[in-house]
């Protein structure tokens, strides 16, 4: 089967990412991968900190983690595709994150500063196809919005964080919609602790997309491992943090 990391920051882009975008990339062929999502912040941290440059500049600037994985990536045989972690600043205070499978450099640029606003605000222009998951809904300060998604991030690996993915897990069982799970990458250590796994390689964003909404795709975790029904059947305390 073809593994597949769907939740993955980057140094050159992330405020937050403490690993080089070409080390990860190398790291991930050593374990087998076949495909990366480079899914770096746009927030109100490093990327609205960017001064001096226009929107469109951010949004070069905001591409370098991807494309220096990217061309590592083709150097050495792993597929890196481009994804986004957004955080909506309205309304004031959320914390919620949400993982954008489907935008490009050039909606991004066609829509400054849409991040400013709400997540309601940004259904009205969200692409038709592009996959909307809420990444850690139940992590301290998130809270979920299931109505208004996709679907969501059931396990969030990130070790330095308490995203009680039990409490994903139950939403899901209870919304039966579309799952996804991800090692939420900062450092070089969080590598491979939970991604997908499908028997066709992930080649685009929309083989991507295709496999979490057609649930034809396997998780492995820290917690367990099996296919989505499987996932979706166990105790939500198999999850626990």
């Amino acid at each position: 089967m073809y593994k597949t990391e769907a939740h993955i920051h980057t140094k050159e882009s992330s405020i937050c990412g403490k690993a080089d975008a070409a080390r990860l990339v190398e790291i991930y062929k050593e374990k087998g991968f076949h495909t990366l999502f480079i899914t770096d912040h746009i927030n109100n941290g490093a990327f609205m900190s960017w001064e001096g440059l226009s929107w469109e500049e951010r949004i070069d600037r905001f591409y370098l983690g991807y494309e220096e994985a990217r061309r590592r990536g083709d150097e050495i045989g792993v597929r890196v595709l481009f994804a986004v972690e957004v955080k909506f600043m309205e309304p004031e205070g959320n914390m919620n994150d949400y993982l954008v499978y489907g935008l490009d450099r050039e909606f991004l640029k066609s829509h400054p500063y849409f991040n400013i606003g709400s997540l309601e605000e940004f259904l009205e222009i969200k692409p038709e196809g592009a996959l909307l998951l809420q990444a850690h809904p139940y992590r301290n300060g998130c809270y979920p919005t299931p109505d208004l998604v996709d679907g969501i991030e059931v396990c969030n690996a990130h070790p330095r964080h308490e995203n009680h993915n039990d409490s994903a897990l139950a939403l899901a069982k209870e919304r039966s919609f579309p799952v996804s799970v991800g090692s939420d990458v900062h450092m070089e250590g969080d590598a491979a602790r939970a991604y997908v796994l499908t028997d066709e390689p992930i080649e685009t964003v929309e083989d991507y997309i295709e496999a979490i909404r057609s649930g034809s795709c396997s998780f492995v975790t820290p917690y367990a491992s099996g296919s989505p029904a499987c996932f979706l059947g166990l105790d939500p305390s198999a999850l626990a943090d």
